[in-house]
């Protein structure tokens, strides 16, 4: 993949006015709108996924940090 010296041309353009309209506006005392952020919603089977997924790790953890165990062998290594 090639990137051309006009694209970049472009995003430094881009960057330059956005720096100095935020320097325009933080001068003047307005601040820029907060960007919306999107709502996200997980089925119930969606949510029973995540949670057996990072059970075994989260309990691991906790075990880790309480000294039950000390070290867990990593999966597809052997001592040798």
């Amino acid at each position: 993949m090639t990137i051309s010296t006009q694209q970049i041309h472009t995003v430094l353009r881009t960057y330059n006015k956005q720096l100095k309209l935020s320097g325009f506006n933080h001068r003047k005392g307005i601040t820029p709108p907060q960007s919306k952020r999107d709502k996200v919603t997980i089925s119930n089977e969606g949510m029973k996924q995540h949670v057996f997924k990072q059970a075994p790790n989260s309990l691991v953890e906790m075990l880790r940090d309480t000294g039950m165990i000390s070290k867990v062998p990593q999966e597809g290594k052997q001592k040798g």
